[in-house]
């Protein structure tokens, strides 16, 4: 494989992301589901597996102080913006912030590991 071509497989399987690419996965699957909810969401169950769940625990989440799943779930909860991909960590402002940390608080999550079938639980 010649210069060029490895240039141009890069360009088409390669897609930019803002952060790690752990919690924005959770947080895109959480923008998409919320943004066909017409209901308030009161709490979030989200169920990832062994490597997501290891690689995105401590893992930060720009524009946000605090890190995790958790937190990265419930911010794609709150940004409702599936059109901007891996780069919806973009669009957090102060206010979104705040409602991020709130899911988090109401809910109380719970961080269930199930061994036998490498399924956890945020």
């Amino acid at each position: 494989m010649n210069k060029f071509e490895c240039i141009q497989l890069l360009k088409q399987d390669v897609i930019p992301a803002l952060g790690c690419t752990e919690p924005v996965c959770v947080a895109l699957c959480l923008a998409h589901a919320s943004k066909v909810l017409d209901e308030e969401i009161l709490s979030i169950e989200c169920d990832v597996n062994i490597g997501i769940f290891k690689n995105g625990m401590s893992a930060g989440i720009p524009n946000f102080e605090d890190v995790g799943l958790k937190y990265a779930a419930s911010l794609g909860a709150f940004l409702k913006n599936p059109e901007k991909g891996l780069k919806l960590f973009e669009d957090i402002d102060d206010e979104m912030k705040q409602q991020g940390k709130c899911i988090i608080i109401v809910t109380h999550s719970r961080e269930v590991a199930q061994r036998a079938d490498k399924v956890f639980t945020l």
